[in-house]
This record gives structure tokens, sequence and C-alpha cells, in this order.
């Protein structure tokens, strides 16, 4: 496809519910003085519940984990926090006119995988596509077939 070939199609990833574990570890972070020391709880649960694959989780997990030692704070950080756990643009979705794809996988540890027939059902125009064995960051660990579901999408 060339840049010159525009499209109007929206990928949207399957987001609308969080399993019970993010849920607590969201609801902890939002009753915390939401200082730096909370911030870090709380990614660390993210970051633990994103990743399935084990090379990932050996090498990427700890990395990340470090370099959350030395994130900054800041009021913008601190709002993209607090936002995770309460926005919700679900009464919306509704108003999207393009040909749509939602994209999720079936083993995504972070958000329930069953979200993603929900955030289907409120799009028109839509194609579910669930990739077996994908975790939240599928479109990472799996990145030839997320790339390969996006382009078939977007070229139909």
């Amino acid at each position: 496809m060339r840049y010159a070939q525009r499209r109007f199609h929206v990928v949207l990833l399957g987001s609308q519910g969080r399993s019970q574990e993010f849920d607590e570890a969201i609801n902890e972070y939002l009753k915390s003085p939401q200082d730096k020391a909370s911030q870090r709880k709380l990614a660390e649960v993210v970051w633990d519940l994103q990743v399935n694959k084990w090379s990932y989780r050996v090498f990427l997990l700890p990395l990340m984990k470090l370099l959350m030692r030395f994130m900054p704070s800041s009021p913008g950080v601190d709002a993209q926090f607090a936002a995770v756990g309460t926005y919700d643009a679900a009464d919306r979705l509704g108003l999207i006119k393009a040909p749509t794809l939602v994209i999720a996988g079936t083993d995504d540890r972070l958000i329930k995988p069953a979200s993603s027939d929900v955030l289907a059902g409120l799009v028109h125009n839509v194609k579910l596509v669930k990739v077996e064995g994908g975790g939240h960051s599928f479109m990472i660990e799996m990145s030839g077939e997320f790339n390969r579901e996006v382009l078939d999408f977007i070229r139909s």
C-alpha cells in the first residue's frame, strides 16, 4: 500500500473489561496518595499482566521494572495513571462510521478477552478478530500475525 492511497479504517484493540487483578490494582492506586511509589506499584502489576511469552517475561519485564524506578513524576503522568481506571468511551463508539477492526488476544491477562465481543457490539460495520494465544501485548509478541490482520483489513 502506498502512502498516497488514503484509507479510512479504524483499528480498536479490546480494552473494555479489566481483569480482577487489574481492577484491584487500579482501585488501590486511586485510593493511594498517587505518588511515585504507588505509580510504580500499579505499573508493575500492569507490566506483569501485559506480556505472556517467556522470553518477554524474562528479559523485558525486569527491564521495564528497572525503568519504572527512574520514571519522572509529572501532572501528565499522574493524570494518565488516574485515567486508566476511570476513562470510558463506550457510549461514543456507536458514532464511528468507518469500517472498524476490533482485534484482541485470546490469552490476555490484563483485559478480559470477552471484552472484545462487547467492544465489537458497540461499533457498526465491524470485523472482530481474536488472535489465538495472544496476550495483552500480542501486537509486539505476535507482530507478524497482528500486522497481517491489520493490513488485510485495511486493504479490504
